[in-house]
């Protein structure tokens, strides 16, 4: 693995603001808990936004960064002149044209991809708008300044790693995948005689398109009732037939009775990149997952090690679904989830990328 010496120096950390409570977010948190401590606390933030639409379609038209603007490049400037950088760290691909700007005050660049941004658009703009068309060719301009100048890129799998290389001609220097706090208790009701499956997600593009697809082609055929949890979704509670074996929630506090009460999740992910946060997260409530290729992006030794089931066709949900075990807790996705993708496991990874 590739290292970055910081030799006690400060790092800046360069990202967006952190708003949502989505897949991203998650990330990005994780990256800035782990900057600040392995830094102990020698590190300056800057949290980026593009304040208006206006703003967003002026930085999109000029291929600024996201957020771009010339007080930030100032304050960014002066940060910089006044100390002892060693390292800046890129937290996001849109924010890549920030590689470029910078290069020339004899800093490392570290950037870290959360998704190939170009790929991500495209299949945004084929069900979702737009701006979204402009937003491809916008991606690829900053993706190709990280190319050029960045000197460490990370990505979060070897799919993505090997997209870039595709793409742009060069694959990441480190791969660290999603890594999310253990929320994990001890389930005390898993005799309960409920019976569901779960799907968590917002009301996000490729959450809509996986939802519709498999209430269609798959839930007709199977028994088992579809729970479905997350931020907006209540927008579909009109959408689906009232016949059909499914109930809707929209944003809960808790999502952990609903994992505990699930006979397994299903992610039929068809559009993205990148890892899937909800993933890792059912794997982390030790539960059986049932999933497209997309849904398991990073997670190569899934089906191996019994935590999940790829399943791309409505014809393997459906075989996959009526041929599983009752049980409600899967020991093997639970261990998995402790091995590759709790918060330690990143802690170090990111750690000994930096050579801290």
């Amino acid at each position: 693995m590739s290292q970055v010496d910081l030799n006690g120096k400060h790092i800046m950390y360069i990202g967006r603001e952190l708003k949502s409570i989505d897949g991203g977010a998650v990330v990005s948190k994780r990256n800035i808990e782990i900057l600040r401590e392995i830094s102990e606390g020698k590190i300056i933030e800057f949290y980026l936004s593009d304040k208006t639409i206006f703003h967003k379609f002026l930085n999109i038209i000029l291929g600024n960064p996201w957020g771009y603007s010339l007080k930030i490049y100032k304050d960014i400037k002066a940060a910089i002149l006044k100390n002892e950088i060693s390292c800046i760290f890129i937290d996001h691909s849109l924010l890549g044209g920030f590689a470029g700007i910078l290069k020339k005050y004899n800093v490392e660049l570290v950037v870290f991809f959360h998704n190939i941004e170009v790929k991500f658009y495209k299949d945004k703009a084929s069900v979702d708008g737009v701006l979204n068309k402009l937003m491809v060719n916008y991606a690829k301009t900053n993706e190709n300044k990280i190319v050029k100048y960045a000197d460490k890129i990370i990505c979060l799998t070897s799919v993505d790693s090997n997209l870039l290389k595709s793409i742009y001609g060069r694959n990441a220097d480190s791969i660290i995948p999603i890594t999310i706090e253990d929320k994990f208790k001890c389930f005390s009701n898993l005799e309960n005689e409920t019976s569901y499956h779960l799907f968590v997600g917002s009301s996000f593009f490729a959450n809509i398109d996986a939802l519709n697809w498999y209430v269609i082609n798959v839930l007709p055929f199977i028994k088992s009732k579809l729970i479905v949890v997350g931020t907006g979704m209540e927008v579909l509670m009109d959408k689906y037939d009232e016949n059909l074996n499914i109930e809707i929630h929209g944003f809960v506090d808790d999502l952990g009775p609903y994992y505990e009460g699930a006979d397994f999740v299903i992610n039929p992910v068809r559009l993205g990149s990148g890892m899937k946060t909800k993933t890792i997260e059912a794997l982390m409530y030790g539960k059986t997952i049932i999933g497209t290729q997309e849904a398991f992006a990073g997670m190569e030794d899934i089906e191996n090690l019994e935590a999940g089931y790829i399943c791309n066709q409505p014809k393997e949900f459906i075989t996959r679904i009526q041929n599983l075990d009752d049980k409600k807790f899967n020991v093997k996705s639970r261990n998995y989830y402790l091995n590759n993708f709790s918060s330690d496991s990143g802690y170090y990874k990111l750690k000994d990328f930096l050579n801290l």
